[in-house]
């Protein structure tokens, strides 16, 4: 729910054939918002403009993140190369981060999309892996990321000015950044 009382959930469709994400306000109540073509949609956030973010499935069967609003309706935001994409978070200016697989193998970095840049490959911290946990209204990025040989995970924080950049840990191998204020 957001701070307007709009509030977003998933539901099951007519004979509990799939289940769909929508969008309620006490003035249109349940809206579905569909899918990508496929059989069902997950919401994962809502803005407090009423922007939401989730994973449909495509026709193909693959899940794709997607953006959704009133005025707009669903949009597709791809992939970094791979078959999946997944959303964690928005922002209040509607930037999206999320993970994506970047091509066969499994292996998956965060992204960030805007509809100004689309989707951005994040990277990782040299090793394959790289995973978005936190977000703030300037776009600053924290997560966790892969060093080479992805023989531990490392907290890192991404600017677009200075890319990844490795927290390090306390001594031992592996920490995780889960969340960056305003």
């Amino acid at each position: 729910i957001n701070n307007t009382g709009q509030l977003v959930g998933f539901a099951s469709t007519c004979g509990n054939v799939a289940s769909h994400a929508f969008f309620w306000t006490a003035s249109t109540g349940m809206i579905d918002i569909g899918t990508l073509g496929g059989s069902h949609s997950f919401p994962q956030s809502i803005t407090d403009a009423g922007q939401v973010v989730g994973s449909a499935a495509t026709v193909g069967g693959a899940s794709h993140a997607f953006v959704w609003t009133q005025d707009a309706g669903m949009i597709d935001l791809g992939t970094l190369g791979g078959s999946d994409s997944w959303p964690y978070l928005v922002n209040d200016a509607g930037q999206v981060v999320g993970t994506s697989y970047i091509g066969s193998g499994g292996i998956y970095h965060a992204f960030s999309w805007t509809p100004s840049t689309g989707m951005i490959d994040l990277g990782t911290l040299g090793g394959s892996y790289s995973t978005p946990y936190g977000i703030n209204d300037a776009g600053e990025v924290v997560g966790n990321a892969h060093i080479p040989g992805d023989v531990a995970a490392h907290a890192f924080v991404w600017t677009q000015a200075n890319g990844m950049v490795d927290l390090g840990t306390l001594g031992g191998t592996h920490s995780q950044a889960v969340t960056i204020n305003n």
